[in-house]
C-alpha cells in the first residue's frame, strides 16, 4: 500500500521511533524492552545509553520508571530518555516529579522519494572537482574502521576513544546499513551512513552519520553525500527518507535545500541529581 500524499507528524514519528528503537536495541551491548520502548547500554557510548520510545503508544506506570532508573544507575550512568512531543501529560508529570530536565532537542526531517526523481538535480552547490562517493565495503575491516574514524572526527575531538570507533564499525556492518566514503582526487574526505528498513510493508531510509574533514568543508561534499544516499534509497524502493539533526546546525540548512521538511521534534531528558552530568556528546 503506498504512503498517503501527506504524512502527519504522528505518522512520521511512528515510523522513525519504531526504527530507532529496533536499531539501537540491535547495536547496544545490552537492551531491555520496557513500556513499548527499550533501555539500551554500551559502556562509554552516550548516544546508545538511554531509553527510547518509552511510553510512545502505551501507558508508563511508576514501576516502569523505577525499572528504567535502576537499569542506568546500576550501570553507573545518568538515566536519560528520548521522548517525542506526543508524550502524554501524566507521563510528563511523572518525569517532572522525578526531577527530569531538558538535555537536548532534536528535529526529525522527512522527504518523499519518487522513482522518477533525480536527487542530484536538487543540489544547490556544484560538487567539488574530483569528488567521488563510493560504497564502504562492510567485509573490509580496515575500510570500516577508517569510515568510523572519519565520521567520529566530525563529532568529537581527537583521539577518538576506541569504543566509539568500534560502535561506528558496528553501525556500518549492520545488515540494514550502507556506508559511503567521499573521495576527492582519491583522498578520503568524508563519510556517511544510512539504514533501509520497512514499516507496515513500506520501505524507508534513515540517513545518518555524515561528516566531512574540516579542510574540505564548504565544497558541496555534504550535499553530494546526501543526494547519493537519497538516490541509493530510491533505487532500493524507498518511498521516504528521514534525517535527524540538532536544531540550527548546518545539517538543517542542507536538508532544507534538498527538499526535506520538519516531521516532528524529539526531546532528550535526563534525571537531574547533585552529581549528574547531562551534557550530551555531539
Amino acid at each position: 500500500m503506498p504512503l498517503p500524499p501527506v504524512l502527519s507528524p504522528i505518522e512520521v514519528a511512528t515510523i522513525n521511533e519504531n526504527r530507532q528503537r529496533n536499531a539501537l536495541a540491535e547495536l547496544a551491548d545490552e537492551a531491555v524492552p520496557l513500556a513499548g520502548g527499550v533501555l539500551c547500554f554500551s559502556p562509554g557510548i552516550d548516544w546508545i545509553n538511554h531509553a527510547t520510545m518509552l511510553g510512545f503508544n502505551v501507558d508508563v506506570e511508576e514501576p516502569d520508571l523505577d525499572t528504567f532508573e535502576a537499569f542506568f544507575t546500576d550501570r553507573g550512568t545518568t538515566p536519560k530518555l528520548e521522548i517525542t512531543t506526543f508524550a502524554t501529560e501524566p507521563f510528563l508529570a511523572s518525569l517532572a516529579a522525578r526531577h527530569y530536565t531538558l538535555d537536548q532537542l532534536e528535529h526529525v526531517f522527512v522527504r518523499r522519494l519518487r522513482p522518477e526523481e533525480d536527487p542530484f538535480a536538487a543540489m544547490t552547490h556544484p560538487p567539488a572537482g574530483g569528488l567521488e562517493i563510493v560504497p564502504t565495503d562492510p567485509k573490509d575491516a580496515e575500510a570500516c574502521r577508517q569510515h568510523a574514524i572519519l565520521v567520529m572526527s566530525g563529532f568529537m575531538p581527537q583521539p577518538i576513544p576506541e569504543e566509539h570507533i568500534e560502535m561506528g564499525v558496528r553501525s556500518i556492518v549492520h545488515p540494514r546499513s550502507a556506508g559511503f566514503t567521499a573521495l576527492i582526487d582519491g583522498e578520503p574526505v568524508g563519510a556517511c551512513g544510512m539504514e533501509i528498513f520497512e514499516h507496515d510493508g513500506r520501505r524507508a531510509a534513515s540517513l545518518w552519520g555524515a561528516a566531512v574533514a574540516e579542510p574540505f568543508r564548504g565544497r558541496g561534499v555534504q550535499q553530494a553525500m546526501l543526494a547519493h544516499r537519497m538516490a541509493h534509497a530510491r533505487d532500493h524502493g524507498c518511498e521516504l527518507a528521514l534525517i535527524e539533526s540538532k536544531p540550527g546546525i548546518a545539517t538543517e540548512r542542507n536538508v532544507a535545500r534538498m527538499g526535506f521538511t520538519l516531521g516532528y521534534a524529539r526531546v532528550c531528558m535526563a534525571k537531574k541529581t547533585p552529581t549528574s552530568d547531562t551534557t550530551k556528546a555531539p
